[in-house]
């Protein structure tokens, strides 16, 4: 087998994890767990002896141990939160409970190898942000993995379907839905290259939303009617409900998967539950039509994600090659119906050559073929050259190049060499006077070894490290790209997009900013932030913050006026990870290495701020709903209100403090909220859009009337009538960018006049008792009466703009981490 690939490829998985290696015969194997499954459960407990203990004992663990076992945890990597044991209140990370995941799949390497696992190829689903991908490289560090590539879970899935059976060029819809994420992706293969197209996605959507949904529908309401036990649910503090309830979440499981095959399946606890001294028995027949009444919902979610891949490219199912399917989930038969069903789907059959459960981890241990080892070469021996080979490892091409350099003797001078693989040979290759040589090799479809064979100048052959080359001639992934589109949020609440949704990976940038406040010093108040965020809004805030490069003031030798120079740099490498730095040319520094990716969790003070924003959203929607009329919104709020999605989140909030496994809930509650009323808000954004149209028409015409110049009325009118261009398209981001365009013009006319920063002024003071720091504001208010009296407008725009940062709704983007210190 190749040594000099990593060849070890890992799922990585939200309720079940895997590993493979890849073999030189082109087989791949996965290796099995004690259980001897070849899917280990992400789960872990603490037990009685404070040991961590990983997979299907843990797993069964949940049902008497609840409080020392933890699942799911793959939804909060990249968030600052952390699980605590009951036993003993040991805390830990998403990232160290992943750890642990991918340090027992080590051990079972070790275990069936007696070979250590120095490096593996990670999976990552394609949906992820940059906050989960940092997570899950710091987890694959910590479990020792020297060299940890990540790959996207749609790839490596495409992958291992590619390997088992081969395939024509064409476009490839990969469905995966795993335990708790889905991804849509269009693939394509062209000459030998796969290269991924588009996705879509949500890391908040899968088969533990499945779960949840039969539980809370179906056997949670039965559990009531059927045992008289009106207090039974899942929000219940009881000790007695909530391990009844995981223990029911395991039968669901298998019940699940048994009405893959049947057509009802008896749910069986014995022994369910202890009430009042009372032993309590329940059984249940569930049957497949019943789960699939609640699947339906949360499988038209994905087929919406799925529309969205394709549309955006202008394909259609009639394009598609092939549809394939991964993880467990989609072994359900109403997902590859509704696949299959052209009114709800993709109207052709699905394919299901390869287990779905074990499809990723396979194509990770393909991709992991194609990513090198790190290099441990021993130290030469007397007489023996030494190589340094420069090619590709997997590649589609019949005749791949190598290149090479030889040291080792004092001189190579009339040295060569020669590729051999049983009856073919390069021929003998001249090296030159510096060690470099060239050669073309004939590789067959498959694994290819060649012997090397070097001779010195008087035709000896010389020993080589290495002996052997490895080239696989098979299908590879060229070009992963971005994921997401990534920018600068800058301080006027603007996103510079410095990347888009798609670009090939490697990628780097370099942007030009100002900063718009000094930095002083050695004042701990003082900093230089530039926070990144990842979306497409041209607004800052409406997209997500993945982090920030600060330079606080202890860092700096001197201060840095506002208006001084900032030469940005971004990057993202192969592995999606990202990196930034920052030249400040008035100090003549250089800064890096302060970037943080991980995103601040829940607090409970901040849990109750969420749920009482999200409450206060769902009022704010339906003042608006009303206002508008629309049907699709209206629809939307009786589904919330029908679901009782706000009362579940009200009684979790309520019992934070006394019940340790209610923020996790409320966690998913507000999950569950958000996405109900992003319908309802997505419902509304074309009546709303159009008075907005209105309202930005009205706004810039009075503006450029009263104050503009001749050249910008000739602006406006060529504005709109590319306006009304936009609105008859009916494409809502390029009639946003319009409105854009338009405010802006506005704007710069308004900002260059002395009375529209006065009475920015006074509508700020108007507002003094809301301003966050009433100190700092009344010295600003001071100084700004004598910019006013003495005719400063300069002096005014900079107290103003530092006032602007003391509102309230300023303050909370800077709570965010949008308290962006530079502008364009």
């Amino acid at each position: 087998m190749s040594t000099d690939t990593i060849n070890i490829g890992v799922d990585l998985g939200t309720t079940n994890s895997s590993i493979a290696r890849w073999h030189p015969d082109g087989s791949i194997e996965v290796f099995k767990n004690l259980e001897q499954s070849e899917s280990t459960p992400s789960v872990v407990h603490e037990n009685r002896k404070e040991f961590l203990v990983v997979g299907p004992r843990a797993r069964a663990a949940a049902e008497t141990d609840s409080d020392n076992v933890v699942q799911a945890f793959k939804k909060q990597m990249g968030l600052d939160w952390h699980y605590t044991f009951s036993r003993s209140q040991r805390r830990m990370s998403a990232v160290e409970l992943s750890t642990e995941v991918l340090k027992s799949l080590k051990g079972d390497v070790a275990r069936l190898t007696g070979e250590e696992a120095g490096a593996s190829v990670v999976t990552i689903p394609a949906a992820f942000d940059r906050n989960a991908i940092a997570a899950t490289n710091e987890a694959a560090r910590q479990a020792g993995f020297s060299v940890s590539p990540l790959c996207l879970e749609p790839v490596a899935a495409a992958l291992a379907y590619e390997h088992q059976r081969g395939a024509e060029d064409g476009f490839w819809f990969v469905f995966d839905l795993g335990g708790g994420t889905f991804d849509a992706a269009v693939v394509r293969l062209r000459e030998g290259s796969f290269q991924l197209v588009n996705h879509h996605g949500n890391t908040e959507l899968g088969g533990e939303d499945i779960d949840r949904a039969i539980l809370d529908e179906i056997i949670i309401p039965a559990v009531r009617t059927e045992l008289d036990w009106p207090e039974f649910s899942r929000e219940s503090p009881d000790p007695i409900i909530k391990s009844a309830i995981l223990r029911l979440k395991n039968q669901v499981e298998k019940a699940k998967i048994q009405l893959t095959s049947m057509e009802k399946t008896l749910l069986e606890a014995e022994r369910f539950a202890m009430r009042d001294g009372e032993e309590m028995h329940f059984d249940y027949v569930l049957t497949r039509s019943a789960i699939e009444r609640v699947t339906e919902p949360l499988v038209l979610r994905c087929m919406e994600y799925s529309r969205k891949a394709l549309n955006e490219k202008r394909l259609t199912p009639q394009d598609l090659d092939r549809v394939i399917l991964v993880g467990g989930a989609t072994q359900m038969p109403l997902i590859r119906e509704m696949l299959a069903d052209e009114n709800v789907g993709f109207g052709r059959p699905v394919d299901i050559d390869i287990d779905p459960m074990t499809a990723v981890a396979r194509g990770a241990a393909i991709f992991a073929r194609t990513q090198r080892a790190p290099k441990t070469r021993a130290a030469p021996k007397v007489g023996e050259v030494i190589l340094d080979l420069d090619y590709e490892a997997v590649s589609p091409d019949e005749e791949p190049v190598v290149v090479g350099r030889m040291s080792g003797p004092a001189s190579v001078q009339g040295f060569r060499i020669e590729f051999v693989q049983r009856e073919w040979r390069s021929g003998l290759v001249p090296v030159d006077e510096n060690g470099a040589f060239m050669a073309m090799l004939f590789a067959e479809p498959g694994e290819n070894t060649y012997q090397i064979v070097v001779q010195d100048a008087a035709g000896n052959v010389v020993a080589s490290n290495p002996s052997q080359l490895h080239y696989l001639r098979k299908s590879v992934f060229k070009d992963i790209p971005l994921t997401h589109s990534i920018g600068v949020a800058l301080a006027n609440n603007e996103q510079d997009l410095v990347f888009e949704k798609g670009s090939p990976l490697p990628v780097s940038a370099d942007r030009d900013y100002k900063t718009t406040l000094q930095v002083v010093k050695n004042d701990p108040a003082s900093a230089l932030r530039i926070p990144l965020v990842e979306g497409s809004s041209e607004l800052a805030d409406r997209n997500t913050l993945i982090g920030a490069l600060t330079i606080a003031s202890d860092r700096i030798h001197r201060t840095i006026p506002a208006g001084s120079s900032v030469e940005f740099r971004l990057s993202v490498d192969e592995s999606n990870m990202l990196h930034a730095s920052a030249y400040i040319p008035v100090l003549d520094e250089e800064y890096s290495g302060a970037f943080d990716l991980t995103k601040p969790g829940l607090s409970h003070d901040n849990a109750r701020d969420e749920v009482a924003q999200q409450i206060a959203r769902v009022g704010d929607l339906r003042e608006r709903t009303e206002f508008h009329g629309t049907a699709e919104a209206v629809e939307a709020l009786r589904k919330l209100d029908e679901q009782q999605l706000l009362p579940r989140l009200e009684e979790t909030a309520a019992v934070l403090d006394t019940d340790t496994g209610a923020t996790e809930r409320l966690v998913n509650h507000l999950r569950e909220v958000k996405l109900a009323l992003d319908e309802v808000q997505e419902a509304l954004v074309w009546p709303e859009l159009i008075s907005e149209i209105d309202e930005t028409r009205e706004l810039a015409e009075r503006v450029v009337q009263r104050y503009g110049t001749d050249a910008d009325r000739a602006r406006l009118k060529a504005l709109l009538t590319e306006f009304e261009a936009a609105i008859a398209s009916e494409e809502t981001d390029l009639i946003r960018r319009k409105i854009e365009e338009i405010d802006d013009l506005r704007i710069r006319i308004l900002v260059a006049l002395p009375e529209y920063w006065v009475e920015q002024f006074d509508s700020i003071r108007s507002r003094a008792h809301e301003l966050t720091d009433t100190e700092v504001a009344d010295e600003l208010f001071a100084r700004g009466v004598k910019a006013i009296d003495d005719g400063n407008g300069e002096d005014l725009q900079n107290i103003v703009r530092q006032l602007w940062r003391l509102l309230p709704d300023v303050a909370l983007r800077r709570q965010q981490g949008f308290d962006s210190g530079v502008i364009r």
